[in-house]
């Protein structure tokens, strides 16, 4: 028996030594196992740094790719700023194009590159044309004609020229124009018409507004003109640093009111459909910006008056009111010095006027109406605004100036451009009358391009 327990026992003893070295075998393999992770773990941890080192490495050269990027732009504004241009250039800045715009004073050329400079590649981008809205008028041949001429007769404020103006323009159009003189068509307005609905009133103006833009299409083009009085009253909207609106005075204007320059722009500019064309002439006083367009053709490098002619303007206002001051006041001296008082308001507003001309000689006028779509709508007027424009006898005919002018010109060269139209009507003005034309549009128009009705 005492063999066969030691036996047993010594069995049991074996068994138990196995079962210790196994569960020693297996927490050798565990610590093992720990020991791979904890290796695995140490080299993701490595990767990692390595990763991190190398992003913020990306980094660096990044920061150190737009210092140098930063210096170059830089490098390159101060060269461009440093570029002496030739004589009779000058820079300006396009606030639509967000670039420089260099302009030849004297010929009216401008470029986008700096003159003596080689024009930039474009890579195959194709540069934004400024007058690509009027290069992309396609007539359809559709004409349609207001022509309003307000003599006034049997008044205070009478006029001799306005009717015939109008009958001149009419021939004018449909004789090398292409416009058609039947009555659905062209309406013409004159104050000694025997039909009451062709009288230039404030109610039929507005109805030949209507009837104008009215069932027009895009390619279509219309014509707009005045001959007649002009006026100044009240701005009520604060878009005009003189505070004066412009006014067009139909033929009962002292019953029925004026027509103020933003219901102009509201019936023929904000009303006419995108894609119609719409050339006008105003032949009246104040008519510099009577359509309210965004843009005013002045070439001058501020968009100015030149300082020799505001002296000029402020010696004569200077001369007219010690002229009021002497002897007594009449009815006559007192309307002289309201007169003389918008004339002062205007002066004041011109050397105050402080806006660069931009796109080639374009100042950008800042009407409240000017954000709504843009129009082609193109208008040459008789004077600034602050200025009267005159009716006088041509050839021993009574004529608006600027009618006259116009005529003038393009019976003698019907390929006049803009340009070269507002030079002439200009150059007929001066040292006969004091006014200077204007010429206004809804869109920037080439001035090289040709003036057509």
């Amino acid at each position: 028996m005492t063999k066969v327990a030691d036996k047993l026992k010594e069995k049991l003893e074996g068994e138990e030594e196995e079962e210790v070295g196994e569960e020693e075998c297996e927490e050798d393999e565990e610590e093992e196992d720990c020991e791979d992770e904890e290796a695995e773990e140490e080299y993701e941890e490595e990767d990692e740094e390595a990763e991190e080192e190398e992003y913020e490495e990306e980094e660096y050269e990044e920061e150190e790719e737009e210092e140098e990027y930063e210096e170059e732009a830089e490098d390159c504004e101060d060269k461009e700023s440093a570029v002496v241009l030739p004589k009779g250039w000058i820079q300006q800045y396009s606030n639509q194009y967000n670039c420089p715009l260099y302009c030849n004073t004297k010929t009216g050329e401008t470029q986008w590159h700096a003159p003596g400079t080689i024009p930039p590649k474009t890579s195959g981008a194709v540069q934004r044309d400024p007058y690509q809205a009027q290069h992309s008028f396609r007539g359809t041949g559709n004409k349609k004609a207001l022509l309003v001429g307000i003599n006034y007769e049997g008044t205070d404020s009478e006029l001799s020229g306005c009717i015939n103006d109008a009958i001149n323009l009419k021939q004018f159009i449909v004789e090398n124009y292409g416009y058609n003189p039947s009555p659905q068509t062209m309406l013409m307005l004159t104050d000694d018409a025997t039909d009451r609905k062709k009288q230039p009133t404030l109610k039929n103006l507005l109805a030949g507004f209507y009837w104008l833009v009215s069932n027009t299409k895009p390619g279509d083009e219309l014509f707009f003109s005045y001959s007649g009085h002009g006026g100044q009253i009240e701005d009520d909207d604060g878009d005009r640093s003189s505070g004066l609106d412009c006014t067009l005075c139909p033929a009962d204007y002292d019953t029925a009111g004026q027509i103020r320059s933003d219901d102009v722009h509201k019936y023929l500019v904000a009303a006419l459909p995108e894609g119609v064309k719409l050339t006008v002439i105003m032949d009246c006083c104040h008519s510099g910006t009577m359509m309210e367009l965004p843009y005013t053709y002045r070439p001058d490098a501020n968009g100015k008056m030149s300082p020799v002619d505001l002296v000029k303007k402020g010696i004569t206002i200077v001369s007219g009111a010690q002229k009021l001051l002497q002897g007594g006041f009449s009815m006559s001296k007192i309307n002289d010095a309201k007169k003389l008082f918008e004339e002062a308001k205007g002066l004041a507003a011109a050397f105050n006027s402080g806006k660069e001309t931009t796109q080639g000689g374009y100042k950008e006028e800042a009407f409240n109406e000017n954000s709504a779509a843009p129009k082609m709508v193109f208008c040459l007027s008789g004077c600034r605004d602050e200025q009267t424009s005159a009716d006088a006898t041509f050839d021993g005919k009574a004529s608006g100036a600027l009618t006259y002018a116009i005529l003038k010109s393009l019976e003698a060269n019907r390929n006049l451009s803009y340009e070269e139209l507002l030079l002439q009507l200009r150059g007929f003005m001066k040292g006969e009358f004091s006014q200077i034309p204007q010429l206004s549009c809804g869109v920037p128009v080439d001035p090289k391009s040709p003036f057509s009705f």
